[in-house]
């Protein structure tokens, strides 16, 4: 998969340098190829939370170094239970021997000499009555709440992208990825997305779309991105960028229909959702967009028309109904529109 995957990559740079490449190109091959997986971004603030050990150890400065579950426990055997403070200390002391523990033997040994017990206390969890969780955050001193230097959980930029492995692409797809990913957490995440996330996100889009220009997915998530900051024009630009690359794409007509309402680009956005309709029929939701864009340019009769041929596929459409009523209204037969 590395293989094929720098040879797409090349290939790819060649046409975007020479207009030319090795291989039959079409818009998007390079990317839908591969999958890359984002987490959500870990809270934290929320070290209490059960089923959450990797999350908080990945907030541990000890994860840089390399630490991973495995370098304390073995998932074939466990300590017995007068070794476990020492075994503990033993898988500590990799790393720490050099500088070892600073506190006054009598805080050690009060302790029973144990790093858990010191810098992983057990507390109640937040997500399971009457469980313990042990803080897997590792933190210096326990006591003082989130490590220095850390942000809070309304700062951290979401999606944060899976720890790499040895088969991860490089640095600037992992970025570019993470545009895309940013794009679509912003599009279904509720109430506005943070105006930092955003900003990071665009600055990263316009560099990766500046390597690779012919990527749909990426100017499809700029779209996003511009929406989430009100820009209706830029916006308007990227998303006809990704339908122009991806003609038969659902999402970049989507978009493109969502960026042309946002400008007030009401022709515009009808014709893409003819394109929607035309690629799936049967979707209740491309026939209503499509009816709401033609009732905002005043054409009733075929705004009415794609109403009720979307309510033939969901009846219960409730955005639907509110349209048909709309053009009942409209055509002068209120008592129609307010039984809808």
């Amino acid at each position: 998969a590395d293989v094929c995957r720098q040879c797409h990559l090349q290939g790819v740079a060649r046409i975007d340098r020479r207009g030319r490449s090795p291989f039959e190109y079409r818009p998007g091959l390079p990317w839908d190829q591969f999958v890359s997986v984002f987490l959500p971004a870990a809270d934290p603030d929320d070290a209490r939370k059960s089923v959450g050990h990797f999350e908080q150890m990945e907030q541990s400065r000890c994860a840089t170094g390399g630490l991973s579950c495995t370098s304390c426990h073995d998932p074939h055997s466990a300590p017995a239970a007068d070794e476990v403070a020492a075994h503990y200390r033993g898988r500590c002391l990799t790393c720490h021997e050099r500088r070892g523990c600073s506190a006054p033997p009598a805080d050690r040994q009060a302790r029973g000499d144990s790093c858990v017990a010191c810098h992983m206390p057990a507390r109640d969890s937040s997500t399971i009555v009457h469980a313990a969780v042990t803080d897997h955050r590792i933190l210096r001193r326990p006591t003082a709440g989130r490590p220095a230097g850390r942000p809070a959980a309304a700062d951290l930029p979401p999606p944060v992208p899976y720890r790499p492995g040895p088969h991860a692409p490089p640095p600037e797809e992992r970025e570019r990825d993470w545009v895309v990913a940013a794009g679509q957490e912003i599009t279904r995440g509720p109430g506005p997305a943070p105006a930092g996330l955003v900003r990071v996100a665009l600055s990263k889009a316009e560099t990766a779309l500046a390597r690779w220009p012919g990527d749909d997915a990426c100017w499809s998530a700029a779209a996003a991105l511009h929406l989430a900051r009100g820009e209706s024009g830029p916006a308007l630009d990227s998303a006809g960028r990704a339908a122009a690359l991806a003609p038969d794409s659902e999402p970049a007509l989507g978009r493109l229909a969502e960026a042309a309402s946002a400008a007030g680009d009401f022709e515009r956005m009808a014709d893409a959702c003819r394109r929607l309709v035309a690629l799936s029929p049967t979707s209740a939701d491309a026939r209503v967009t499509l009816a709401t864009a033609l009732t905002c340019l005043h054409r009733w009769d075929e705004g009415e028309a794609e109403a009720r041929a979307a309510l033939a596929v969901q009846p219960l459409h409730p955005k639907g109904r509110v349209v048909l009523a709309v053009c009942l209204s409209r055509r002068g037969d209120p008592k129609a529109a307010r039984a809808e």
